[in-house]
């Protein structure tokens, strides 16, 4: 068991994602479960943004047990910690884990990664050829951004009402 569990991982000679996971388990075999604490009931909700592609974490995190840190990837959870504790995540069959999350095939998490890993390496070359619009996926987490009042984010104007003749 490792709390706050830091790692760089270099994908190509122009991108390192940096982090830190919350807790990351291994066992004998080498097999690596990561979990990420959320102080709130959005555990679901997050795993809900992986499975229709507005979150990057969980792949991006599973790749970096592996290729930064050595581990076989077995498995993300986010556990939701307000009011009764919520563990929503995927894990491939682990003795202990029957309960919690879906248990997945191995392939499902590769295909989380590579996912994962696409949209980063798209995302930083769209960055690179000046594209820096802001498109988030929710706006209503705009109200929790720390750059909220500088963004460039722009509201869709509401549609002036139609001109009816007399």
């Amino acid at each position: 068991r490792r709390a706050e569990q830091a790692f760089v991982m270099t994908v190509d000679e122009r991108l390192a994602i940096r982090g830190r996971m919350d807790r990351l388990e291994t066992n004998a075999a080498n097999r690596a479960v990561v979990i990420d604490y959320k102080y709130s009931k959005q555990s679901k909700k997050t795993v809900r943004e992986h499975n229709d592609g507005t979150r990057a974490q969980a792949g991006l995190y599973l790749l970096a047990a592996e290729k930064a840190l050595g581990h076989e990837p077995a498995g993300m959870f986010y556990v939701g910690l307000r009011g009764e504790i919520e563990w929503h995540g995927w894990h491939i069959p682990l003795p202990g884990f029957e309960s919690l999350g879906e248990s997945v095939r191995p392939e499902m998490l590769r295909e989380m990664m590579d996912e994962a890993l696409r949209r980063t390496v798209e995302t930083r070359d769209a960055v690179a050829r000046g594209e820096i619009a802001p498109h988030p996926a929710d706006t209503a987490k705009c109200q929790w951004c720390d750059f909220a009042d500088i963004c460039r984010i722009e509201e869709a104007a509401a549609p002036l009402a139609a001109e009816t003749q007399p």
